[in-house]
């Protein structure tokens, strides 16, 4: 049953962005990238304009050259939360901003190209689109001054190549006369990073950035198909192109007076349609300036014998097998549209073998972007590796695991140093070497992100069953993590243990009020985490030791608040108790309601597990949001989050809430206008890519869900939805799709992945149900068994739609 991929493909051009008048800022730009090389497209065609990243050329050096960890120790934080020593909190948190220091480390933008055409400075008929399907952007307009508008038109087409290291922009000039371009390599000044350097040479141009660690990024462009005169200044370097049948003056009339005039174009002789290409790569390295020089000059040199033609055709062929996975029709426009976006975000931004995406992806136009760009554990990371899994693409999801085993050394070292633990607590926030970069003690002394971090190690074992993968790059993270919880946490007094200081991130804002004991986020979160390192032990039939140790961890651990006995620090879910009451919530209560933990991501608490009043307490919380903030104010990630809740407890608002979230940030029809959609509104012009990404994670989480060893399918829809899935993951080992008219499931097909017994729950109130060609069955329980081997078909209906 699955769609062909040209019927695929054709679907998600229904989602092309379109913009019929250039943008006039880089973060209005469209995105392209192949993991590595990451370019916004962006400006006036006749100043167009490239920003360009690479996913591992970072300002790596860390303030002060070490972790940004409190001043006071671990024993003199407790004790002043014990005593309610706010002045002392206060000052502590104030030292410890102000530690914090320049902006680094932090993806650095590599340089901008900028392509000016001669003969035009303005544009008639301009069209952009952003094709999703083969990721590209394609760009025709009409040049023109105030006398006089060319015949025919400029075709561009822009794409980061997916199965090489280069930019290939190809122009077509349709409009009769010969065309003069200009090109410019260039980079902003940083005043934390010395000024770039450029070349050129005869067909060549580029620009180097050198680092103060040593490191070494070095952007090269080339050019078919038109003569080249290239030059350099000490900061940028410079090509003018020309169509070869231009002659010396006819070129040196359109230099001098770039815009040209109606006298000057109509001088020169008429031509047909002219087609030239710009090739761009960019590189980095510790060694020699030389030696990377030459490395770009291969990569354009393979890139040019190639030919833009046989680019875009290897490029369009890794997208095609890209979109063949995990595909969706939906009756809801924008939300399919977004969960779309949101893949081809993650295709662009995150491949094995490169650096894990940060906050802006692989997308920055600025030396200081906000939060350093950096790895936020507190959800942002997370969110933007929400998709790998259920969307079944593996191999964007290594860099993640890679990023966080690299950060290992340094975070064990820091645990070492600063908790007195032979563990591992990961910082809150960081770069790529693990450095603890976070300025406020409440944020960078969190104890949970580890654990929640450790959950998605886990969620990777449950989708692939891959033991050797559990074996060598899970287990040793969760002894270690598991390791820093054995030594944090503190006994009760009364037998059991609690987590001390503890803490709901961005709840309550950062200040002294904000720890506390036991918060449920804590709680949750540990508990999810040793459940899920127990389980893994298991699997591997591992020493005993640890596995003891971690039961009576769990053991000890107290319950969660709820609504019967209600206890813990301001802003929890237990939402009667006088502290909420008195208090309105803050931005950052909506921003990020991670009191909502035990059900999401701990899933110990779902429609289908945990107690009921554990139920009705996450309910009451969750509806206590609501009436404090309203559906609109829980934006981005936050109001993701949020889907994922309510789908993991059944509510069939989880998806409705979701399509309304996408109906705010995109229109559903492929005509929609591009007005900065990266961008956060006009007056915060920065990109944050982390809720884009995560945008299908909590959507495929309404359409099927498999944390109990069950499978369900479209367990948090409404009544009336319609729409069909196809190759997405779940845990235990599968591939499913499904289809539902009207709230009616039509089928369920799976593919088994290993050989296992597949648990399915039956979606229909009749009482028979057919599977494959066999005969009816009669249900006598609501869970269908099903013995399977790897490559196994099988497809479920209800007797009566068969």
């Amino acid at each position: 049953m699955k769609t062909p991929t040209d019927q695929r493909l054709k679907r998600i051009a229904r989602h092309d962005f379109v913009r019929t008048s250039p943008s006039s800022e880089w973060v209005e730009g469209m995105i392209l990238g192949n993991g590595d090389i990451g370019v916004m497209a962006w400006g006036p065609p006749t100043h167009r304009t490239l920003t360009v990243n690479k996913s591992d050329v970072w300002d790596y050096r860390t303030p002060n050259g070490t972790s940004n960890l409190p001043p006071q120790s671990l024993e003199d934080v407790r004790r002043m939360v014990t005593d309610g020593d706010k002045h002392g909190l206060n000052e502590l948190g104030d030292e410890n901003t102000a530690n914090s220091g320049p902006v680094f480390p932090t993806i650095q933008p590599c340089a901008t190209a900028c392509i000016e055409i001669a003969g035009g400075s303005q544009t008639w008929a301009y069209k952009e689109r952003l094709s999703m399907a083969s990721a590209e952007v394609n760009v025709d307009y009409t040049p023109f001054d105030k006398y006089w508008k060319r015949p025919g038109g400029i075709h561009e087409t822009t794409i980061v190549c997916a199965t090489r290291p280069v930019v290939a922009m190809q122009l077509r000039c349709d409009d009769g006369k010969p065309h003069g371009h200009r090109v410019t390599l260039c980079r902003n000044e940083n005043v934390f990073l010395p000024s770039p350097a450029a070349g050129a040479d005869a067909d060549t141009i580029w620009l180097i950035m050198r680092f103060p660690d040593g490191l070494i990024s070095l952007t090269a462009m080339a050019f078919d198909g038109l003569r080249v005169e290239t030059s350099a200044t000490d900061t940028m370097s410079m090509a003018s192109l020309r169509d070869g049948g231009m002659s010396d003056s006819d070129f040196e009339n359109l230099v001098a007076n770039f815009e040209g005039t109606k006298r000057e174009l109509d001088a020169l002789d008429a031509r047909g349609p002219q087609t030239f290409e710009i090739y761009l790569t960019t590189v980095r390295g510790y060694g020699n300036e030389n030696e990377l020089l030459a490395e770009a000059r291969q990569n354009l040199k393979d890139a040019r014998n190639a030919g833009f033609d046989q680019l875009r055709r290897d490029h369009r062929e890794w997208w095609r097998e890209y979109w063949s996975r995990a595909y969706l029709e939906i009756n809801y426009p924008a939300a399919e549209r977004l969960w779309f976006l949101g893949l081809y975000a993650l295709g662009s931004s995150s491949r094995q073998g490169r650096q894990a995406a940060g906050l802006q992806g692989v997308w920055s136009n600025q030396d200081g972007p906000p939060w350093n760009s950096d790895y936020h554990d507190d959800i942002n990371v997370q969110a933007t590796y929400w998709s790998c899994h259920a969307a079944d693409h593996l191999e964007q999801a290594t860099p993640f695991f890679d990023l966080y085993e690299h950060m290992a050394e340094q975070a064990r070292s820091d645990t070492k140093e600063y908790y007195k633990s032979d563990g591992m607590k990961l910082p809150m926030g960081a770069g790529p070497d693990g450095h603890e970069l976070v300025g406020h003690y409440t944020c960078s002394m969190w104890p949970g992100g580890t654990a929640w971090l450790m959950l998605h190690f886990w969620w990777h074992y449950e989708y692939t069953l891959d033991n050797d993968w559990l074996k060598n790059h899970a287990w040793p993270m969760f002894v270690n993590a598991a390791r820093f919880y054995e030594d944090y946490l503190l006994p009760d007094g009364k037998g059991g243990l609690r987590v001390f200081p503890s803490y709901s991130p961005e709840q309550v804002g950062k200040c002294p009020e904000s720890l506390g004991t036991n918060s449920t986020c804590d709680l949750a979160l540990i508990k999810g985490f040793l459940k899920c390192a127990l389980a893994a032990g298991e699997v591997l039939e591992a020493d005993n030791t640890p596995l003891a140790k971690w039961r009576d961890i769990l053991e000890k651990l107290p319950d969660y608040p709820t609504i019967e006995r209600p206890y813990s620090i301001k802003g929890e879910w237990a939402t009667r108790f006088k502290d909420l009451e008195e208090r309105d919530f803050d931005f950052h209560t909506a921003h990020l309601p991670l009191t909502l933990s035990p059900v999401y991501p701990a899933a110990n608490v779902t429609a289908w597990t945990g107690s009921e009043t554990h139920r009705k307490t996450a309910m009451a919380s969750l509806n206590r949001l609501k009436e404090r903030t309203g559906h609109g104010a829980r934006g981005g990630f936050a109001g993701e989050y949020i889907g994922f809740v309510q789908a993991n407890l059944g509510l069939d608002n989880a998806f409705t809430d979701l399509a309304g979230t996408a109906s705010k940030h995109v229109r559903g029809d492929s005509t929609a206008e591009f007005t900065g959609f990266f961008g956060r509104g006009p007056s915060r012009k920065f990109m944050q890519m982390d809720w884009i990404f995560g945008y299908p994670g909590p959507l495929m989480e309404c359409l099927l869900q498999s944390h109990d060893g069950i499978l369900r399918v479209f367990p948090a829809v409404d009544s009336d939805f319609t729409g069909t899935f196809e190759g997405f993951r779940a845990k235990g080992g599968y591939r499913v799709s499904a289809c539902m008219e009207h709230g009616v499931v039509q089928w369920i097909e799976l593919e088994s992945l290993c050989e296992t017994t597949c648990r399915v729950a039956i979606p229909w109130d009749t009482t028979t149900y057919c599977v494959n060609d066999d005969p009816p069955r009669t249900m006598s329980e609501a869970i269908l068994t099903i013995d399977v081997t790897p490559g196994d078909r099988v497809t479920i209906q209800s007797a009566v739609q068969k």
